[in-house]
């Protein structure tokens, strides 16, 4: 077995590229759609809100390990929290269990603390939650609903911290190369949608000068049932039942430095553009 000193461990970019990137992840997981080069291009360098953090273990020139995470905003009032969002993680199968899951992520969030990042947050499947709670001690606050909406209720507002919509970030997100958006006009309201397995799925709410801008919007009215990807999920909401709905996608956050005062931690509110995992 390797000691952990036979590993080099660096920040994400500064010695493997994306097509290093890209290789780790066939080997782990095949070819999957949403880790390609013109994916990972856009998630880890094109995001307004700045570059991947992350750290990658090389045994000598052999990328072994990479875990890593990208700028996210929340705003509680007027006050911004700084975040990220944990999305990728990947161990060679010739170097798993040798405990570099965790020590890059830990490395990870030290690097991130360094640069002002508040909290560290994901959307944990049920193969991965254990480690995140156990092992990198987040906290579990639940889980992303999919509820079933109809076109004529409108949302409620919740007193809780949300996603920051700016303009260059929302720009950014629609671009998403792997996935099929679209948005759609409801009298003066503006809503992002894609399509899980030919159901329609509301992702949030965006500005008219967003939706124009995004080159997606459709003409017509809303469809009239749809699915919304919320936590937490509204009172007017009809839920999708746990067993049919392909994974559990419990909300995990982490505080990266124990003296920061975050406004409306732990009560944070996602909608499907938050997330990633549409």
């Amino acid at each position: 077995m390797l000691a952990n000193d036979d590993y080099e461990l660096t920040p994400v970019l500064k010695r493997a590229t994306l097509d290093d990137y890209v290789q780790l992840f066939r080997s782990v997981y095949g070819d999957v759609p949403k880790l390609r080069r013109d994916y990972l291009q856009w998630l880890y360098l094109d995001n307004p809100l700045g570059p991947a953090v992350g750290i990658d273990a090389f045994r000598g020139d052999e990328l072994a390990a990479h875990y890593v995470t990208v700028p996210r905003q929340f705003m509680s009032g007027t006050t911004p929290i700084r975040g990220i969002l944990s999305v990728n993680t990947a161990t060679h199968p010739s170097h798993q269990r040798r405990g570099l899951f965790k020590r890059t992520a830990v490395e990870t969030y030290e690097l991130a603390s360094s640069l002002g990042f508040d909290v560290v947050m994901g959307v944990a499947n049920s193969q991965s939650i254990h480690a995140f709670e156990t092992s990198l001690g987040f906290d579990n606050l639940g889980q992303v609903k999919l509820g079933l909406s109809a076109a004529w209720r409108q949302s409620n507002t919740l007193e809780l911290a949300s996603l920051d919509m700016s303009d260059s970030w929302v720009d950014w997100r629609l671009k998403q190369p792997i996935a099929q958006y679209s948005v759609f006009r409801q009298k003066s309201r503006f809503f992002a949608f894609t399509t899980m397995k030919r159901i329609p799925v509301c992702l949030g709410e965006v500005t008219s000068e967003q939706a124009e801008r995004s080159g997606l919007l459709v003409k017509g009215g809303l469809p009239f049932f749809f699915l919304s990807p919320e936590f937490p999920v509204e009172s007017n909401r009809l839920v999708v039942p746990q067993k049919i709905v392909p994974s559990p996608w419990h909300v995990i956050l982490k505080t990266l430095d124990a003296n920061a005062a975050l406004p409306g931690y732990p009560h944070l509110r996602l909608n499907g553009l938050a997330t990633d995992t549409f």
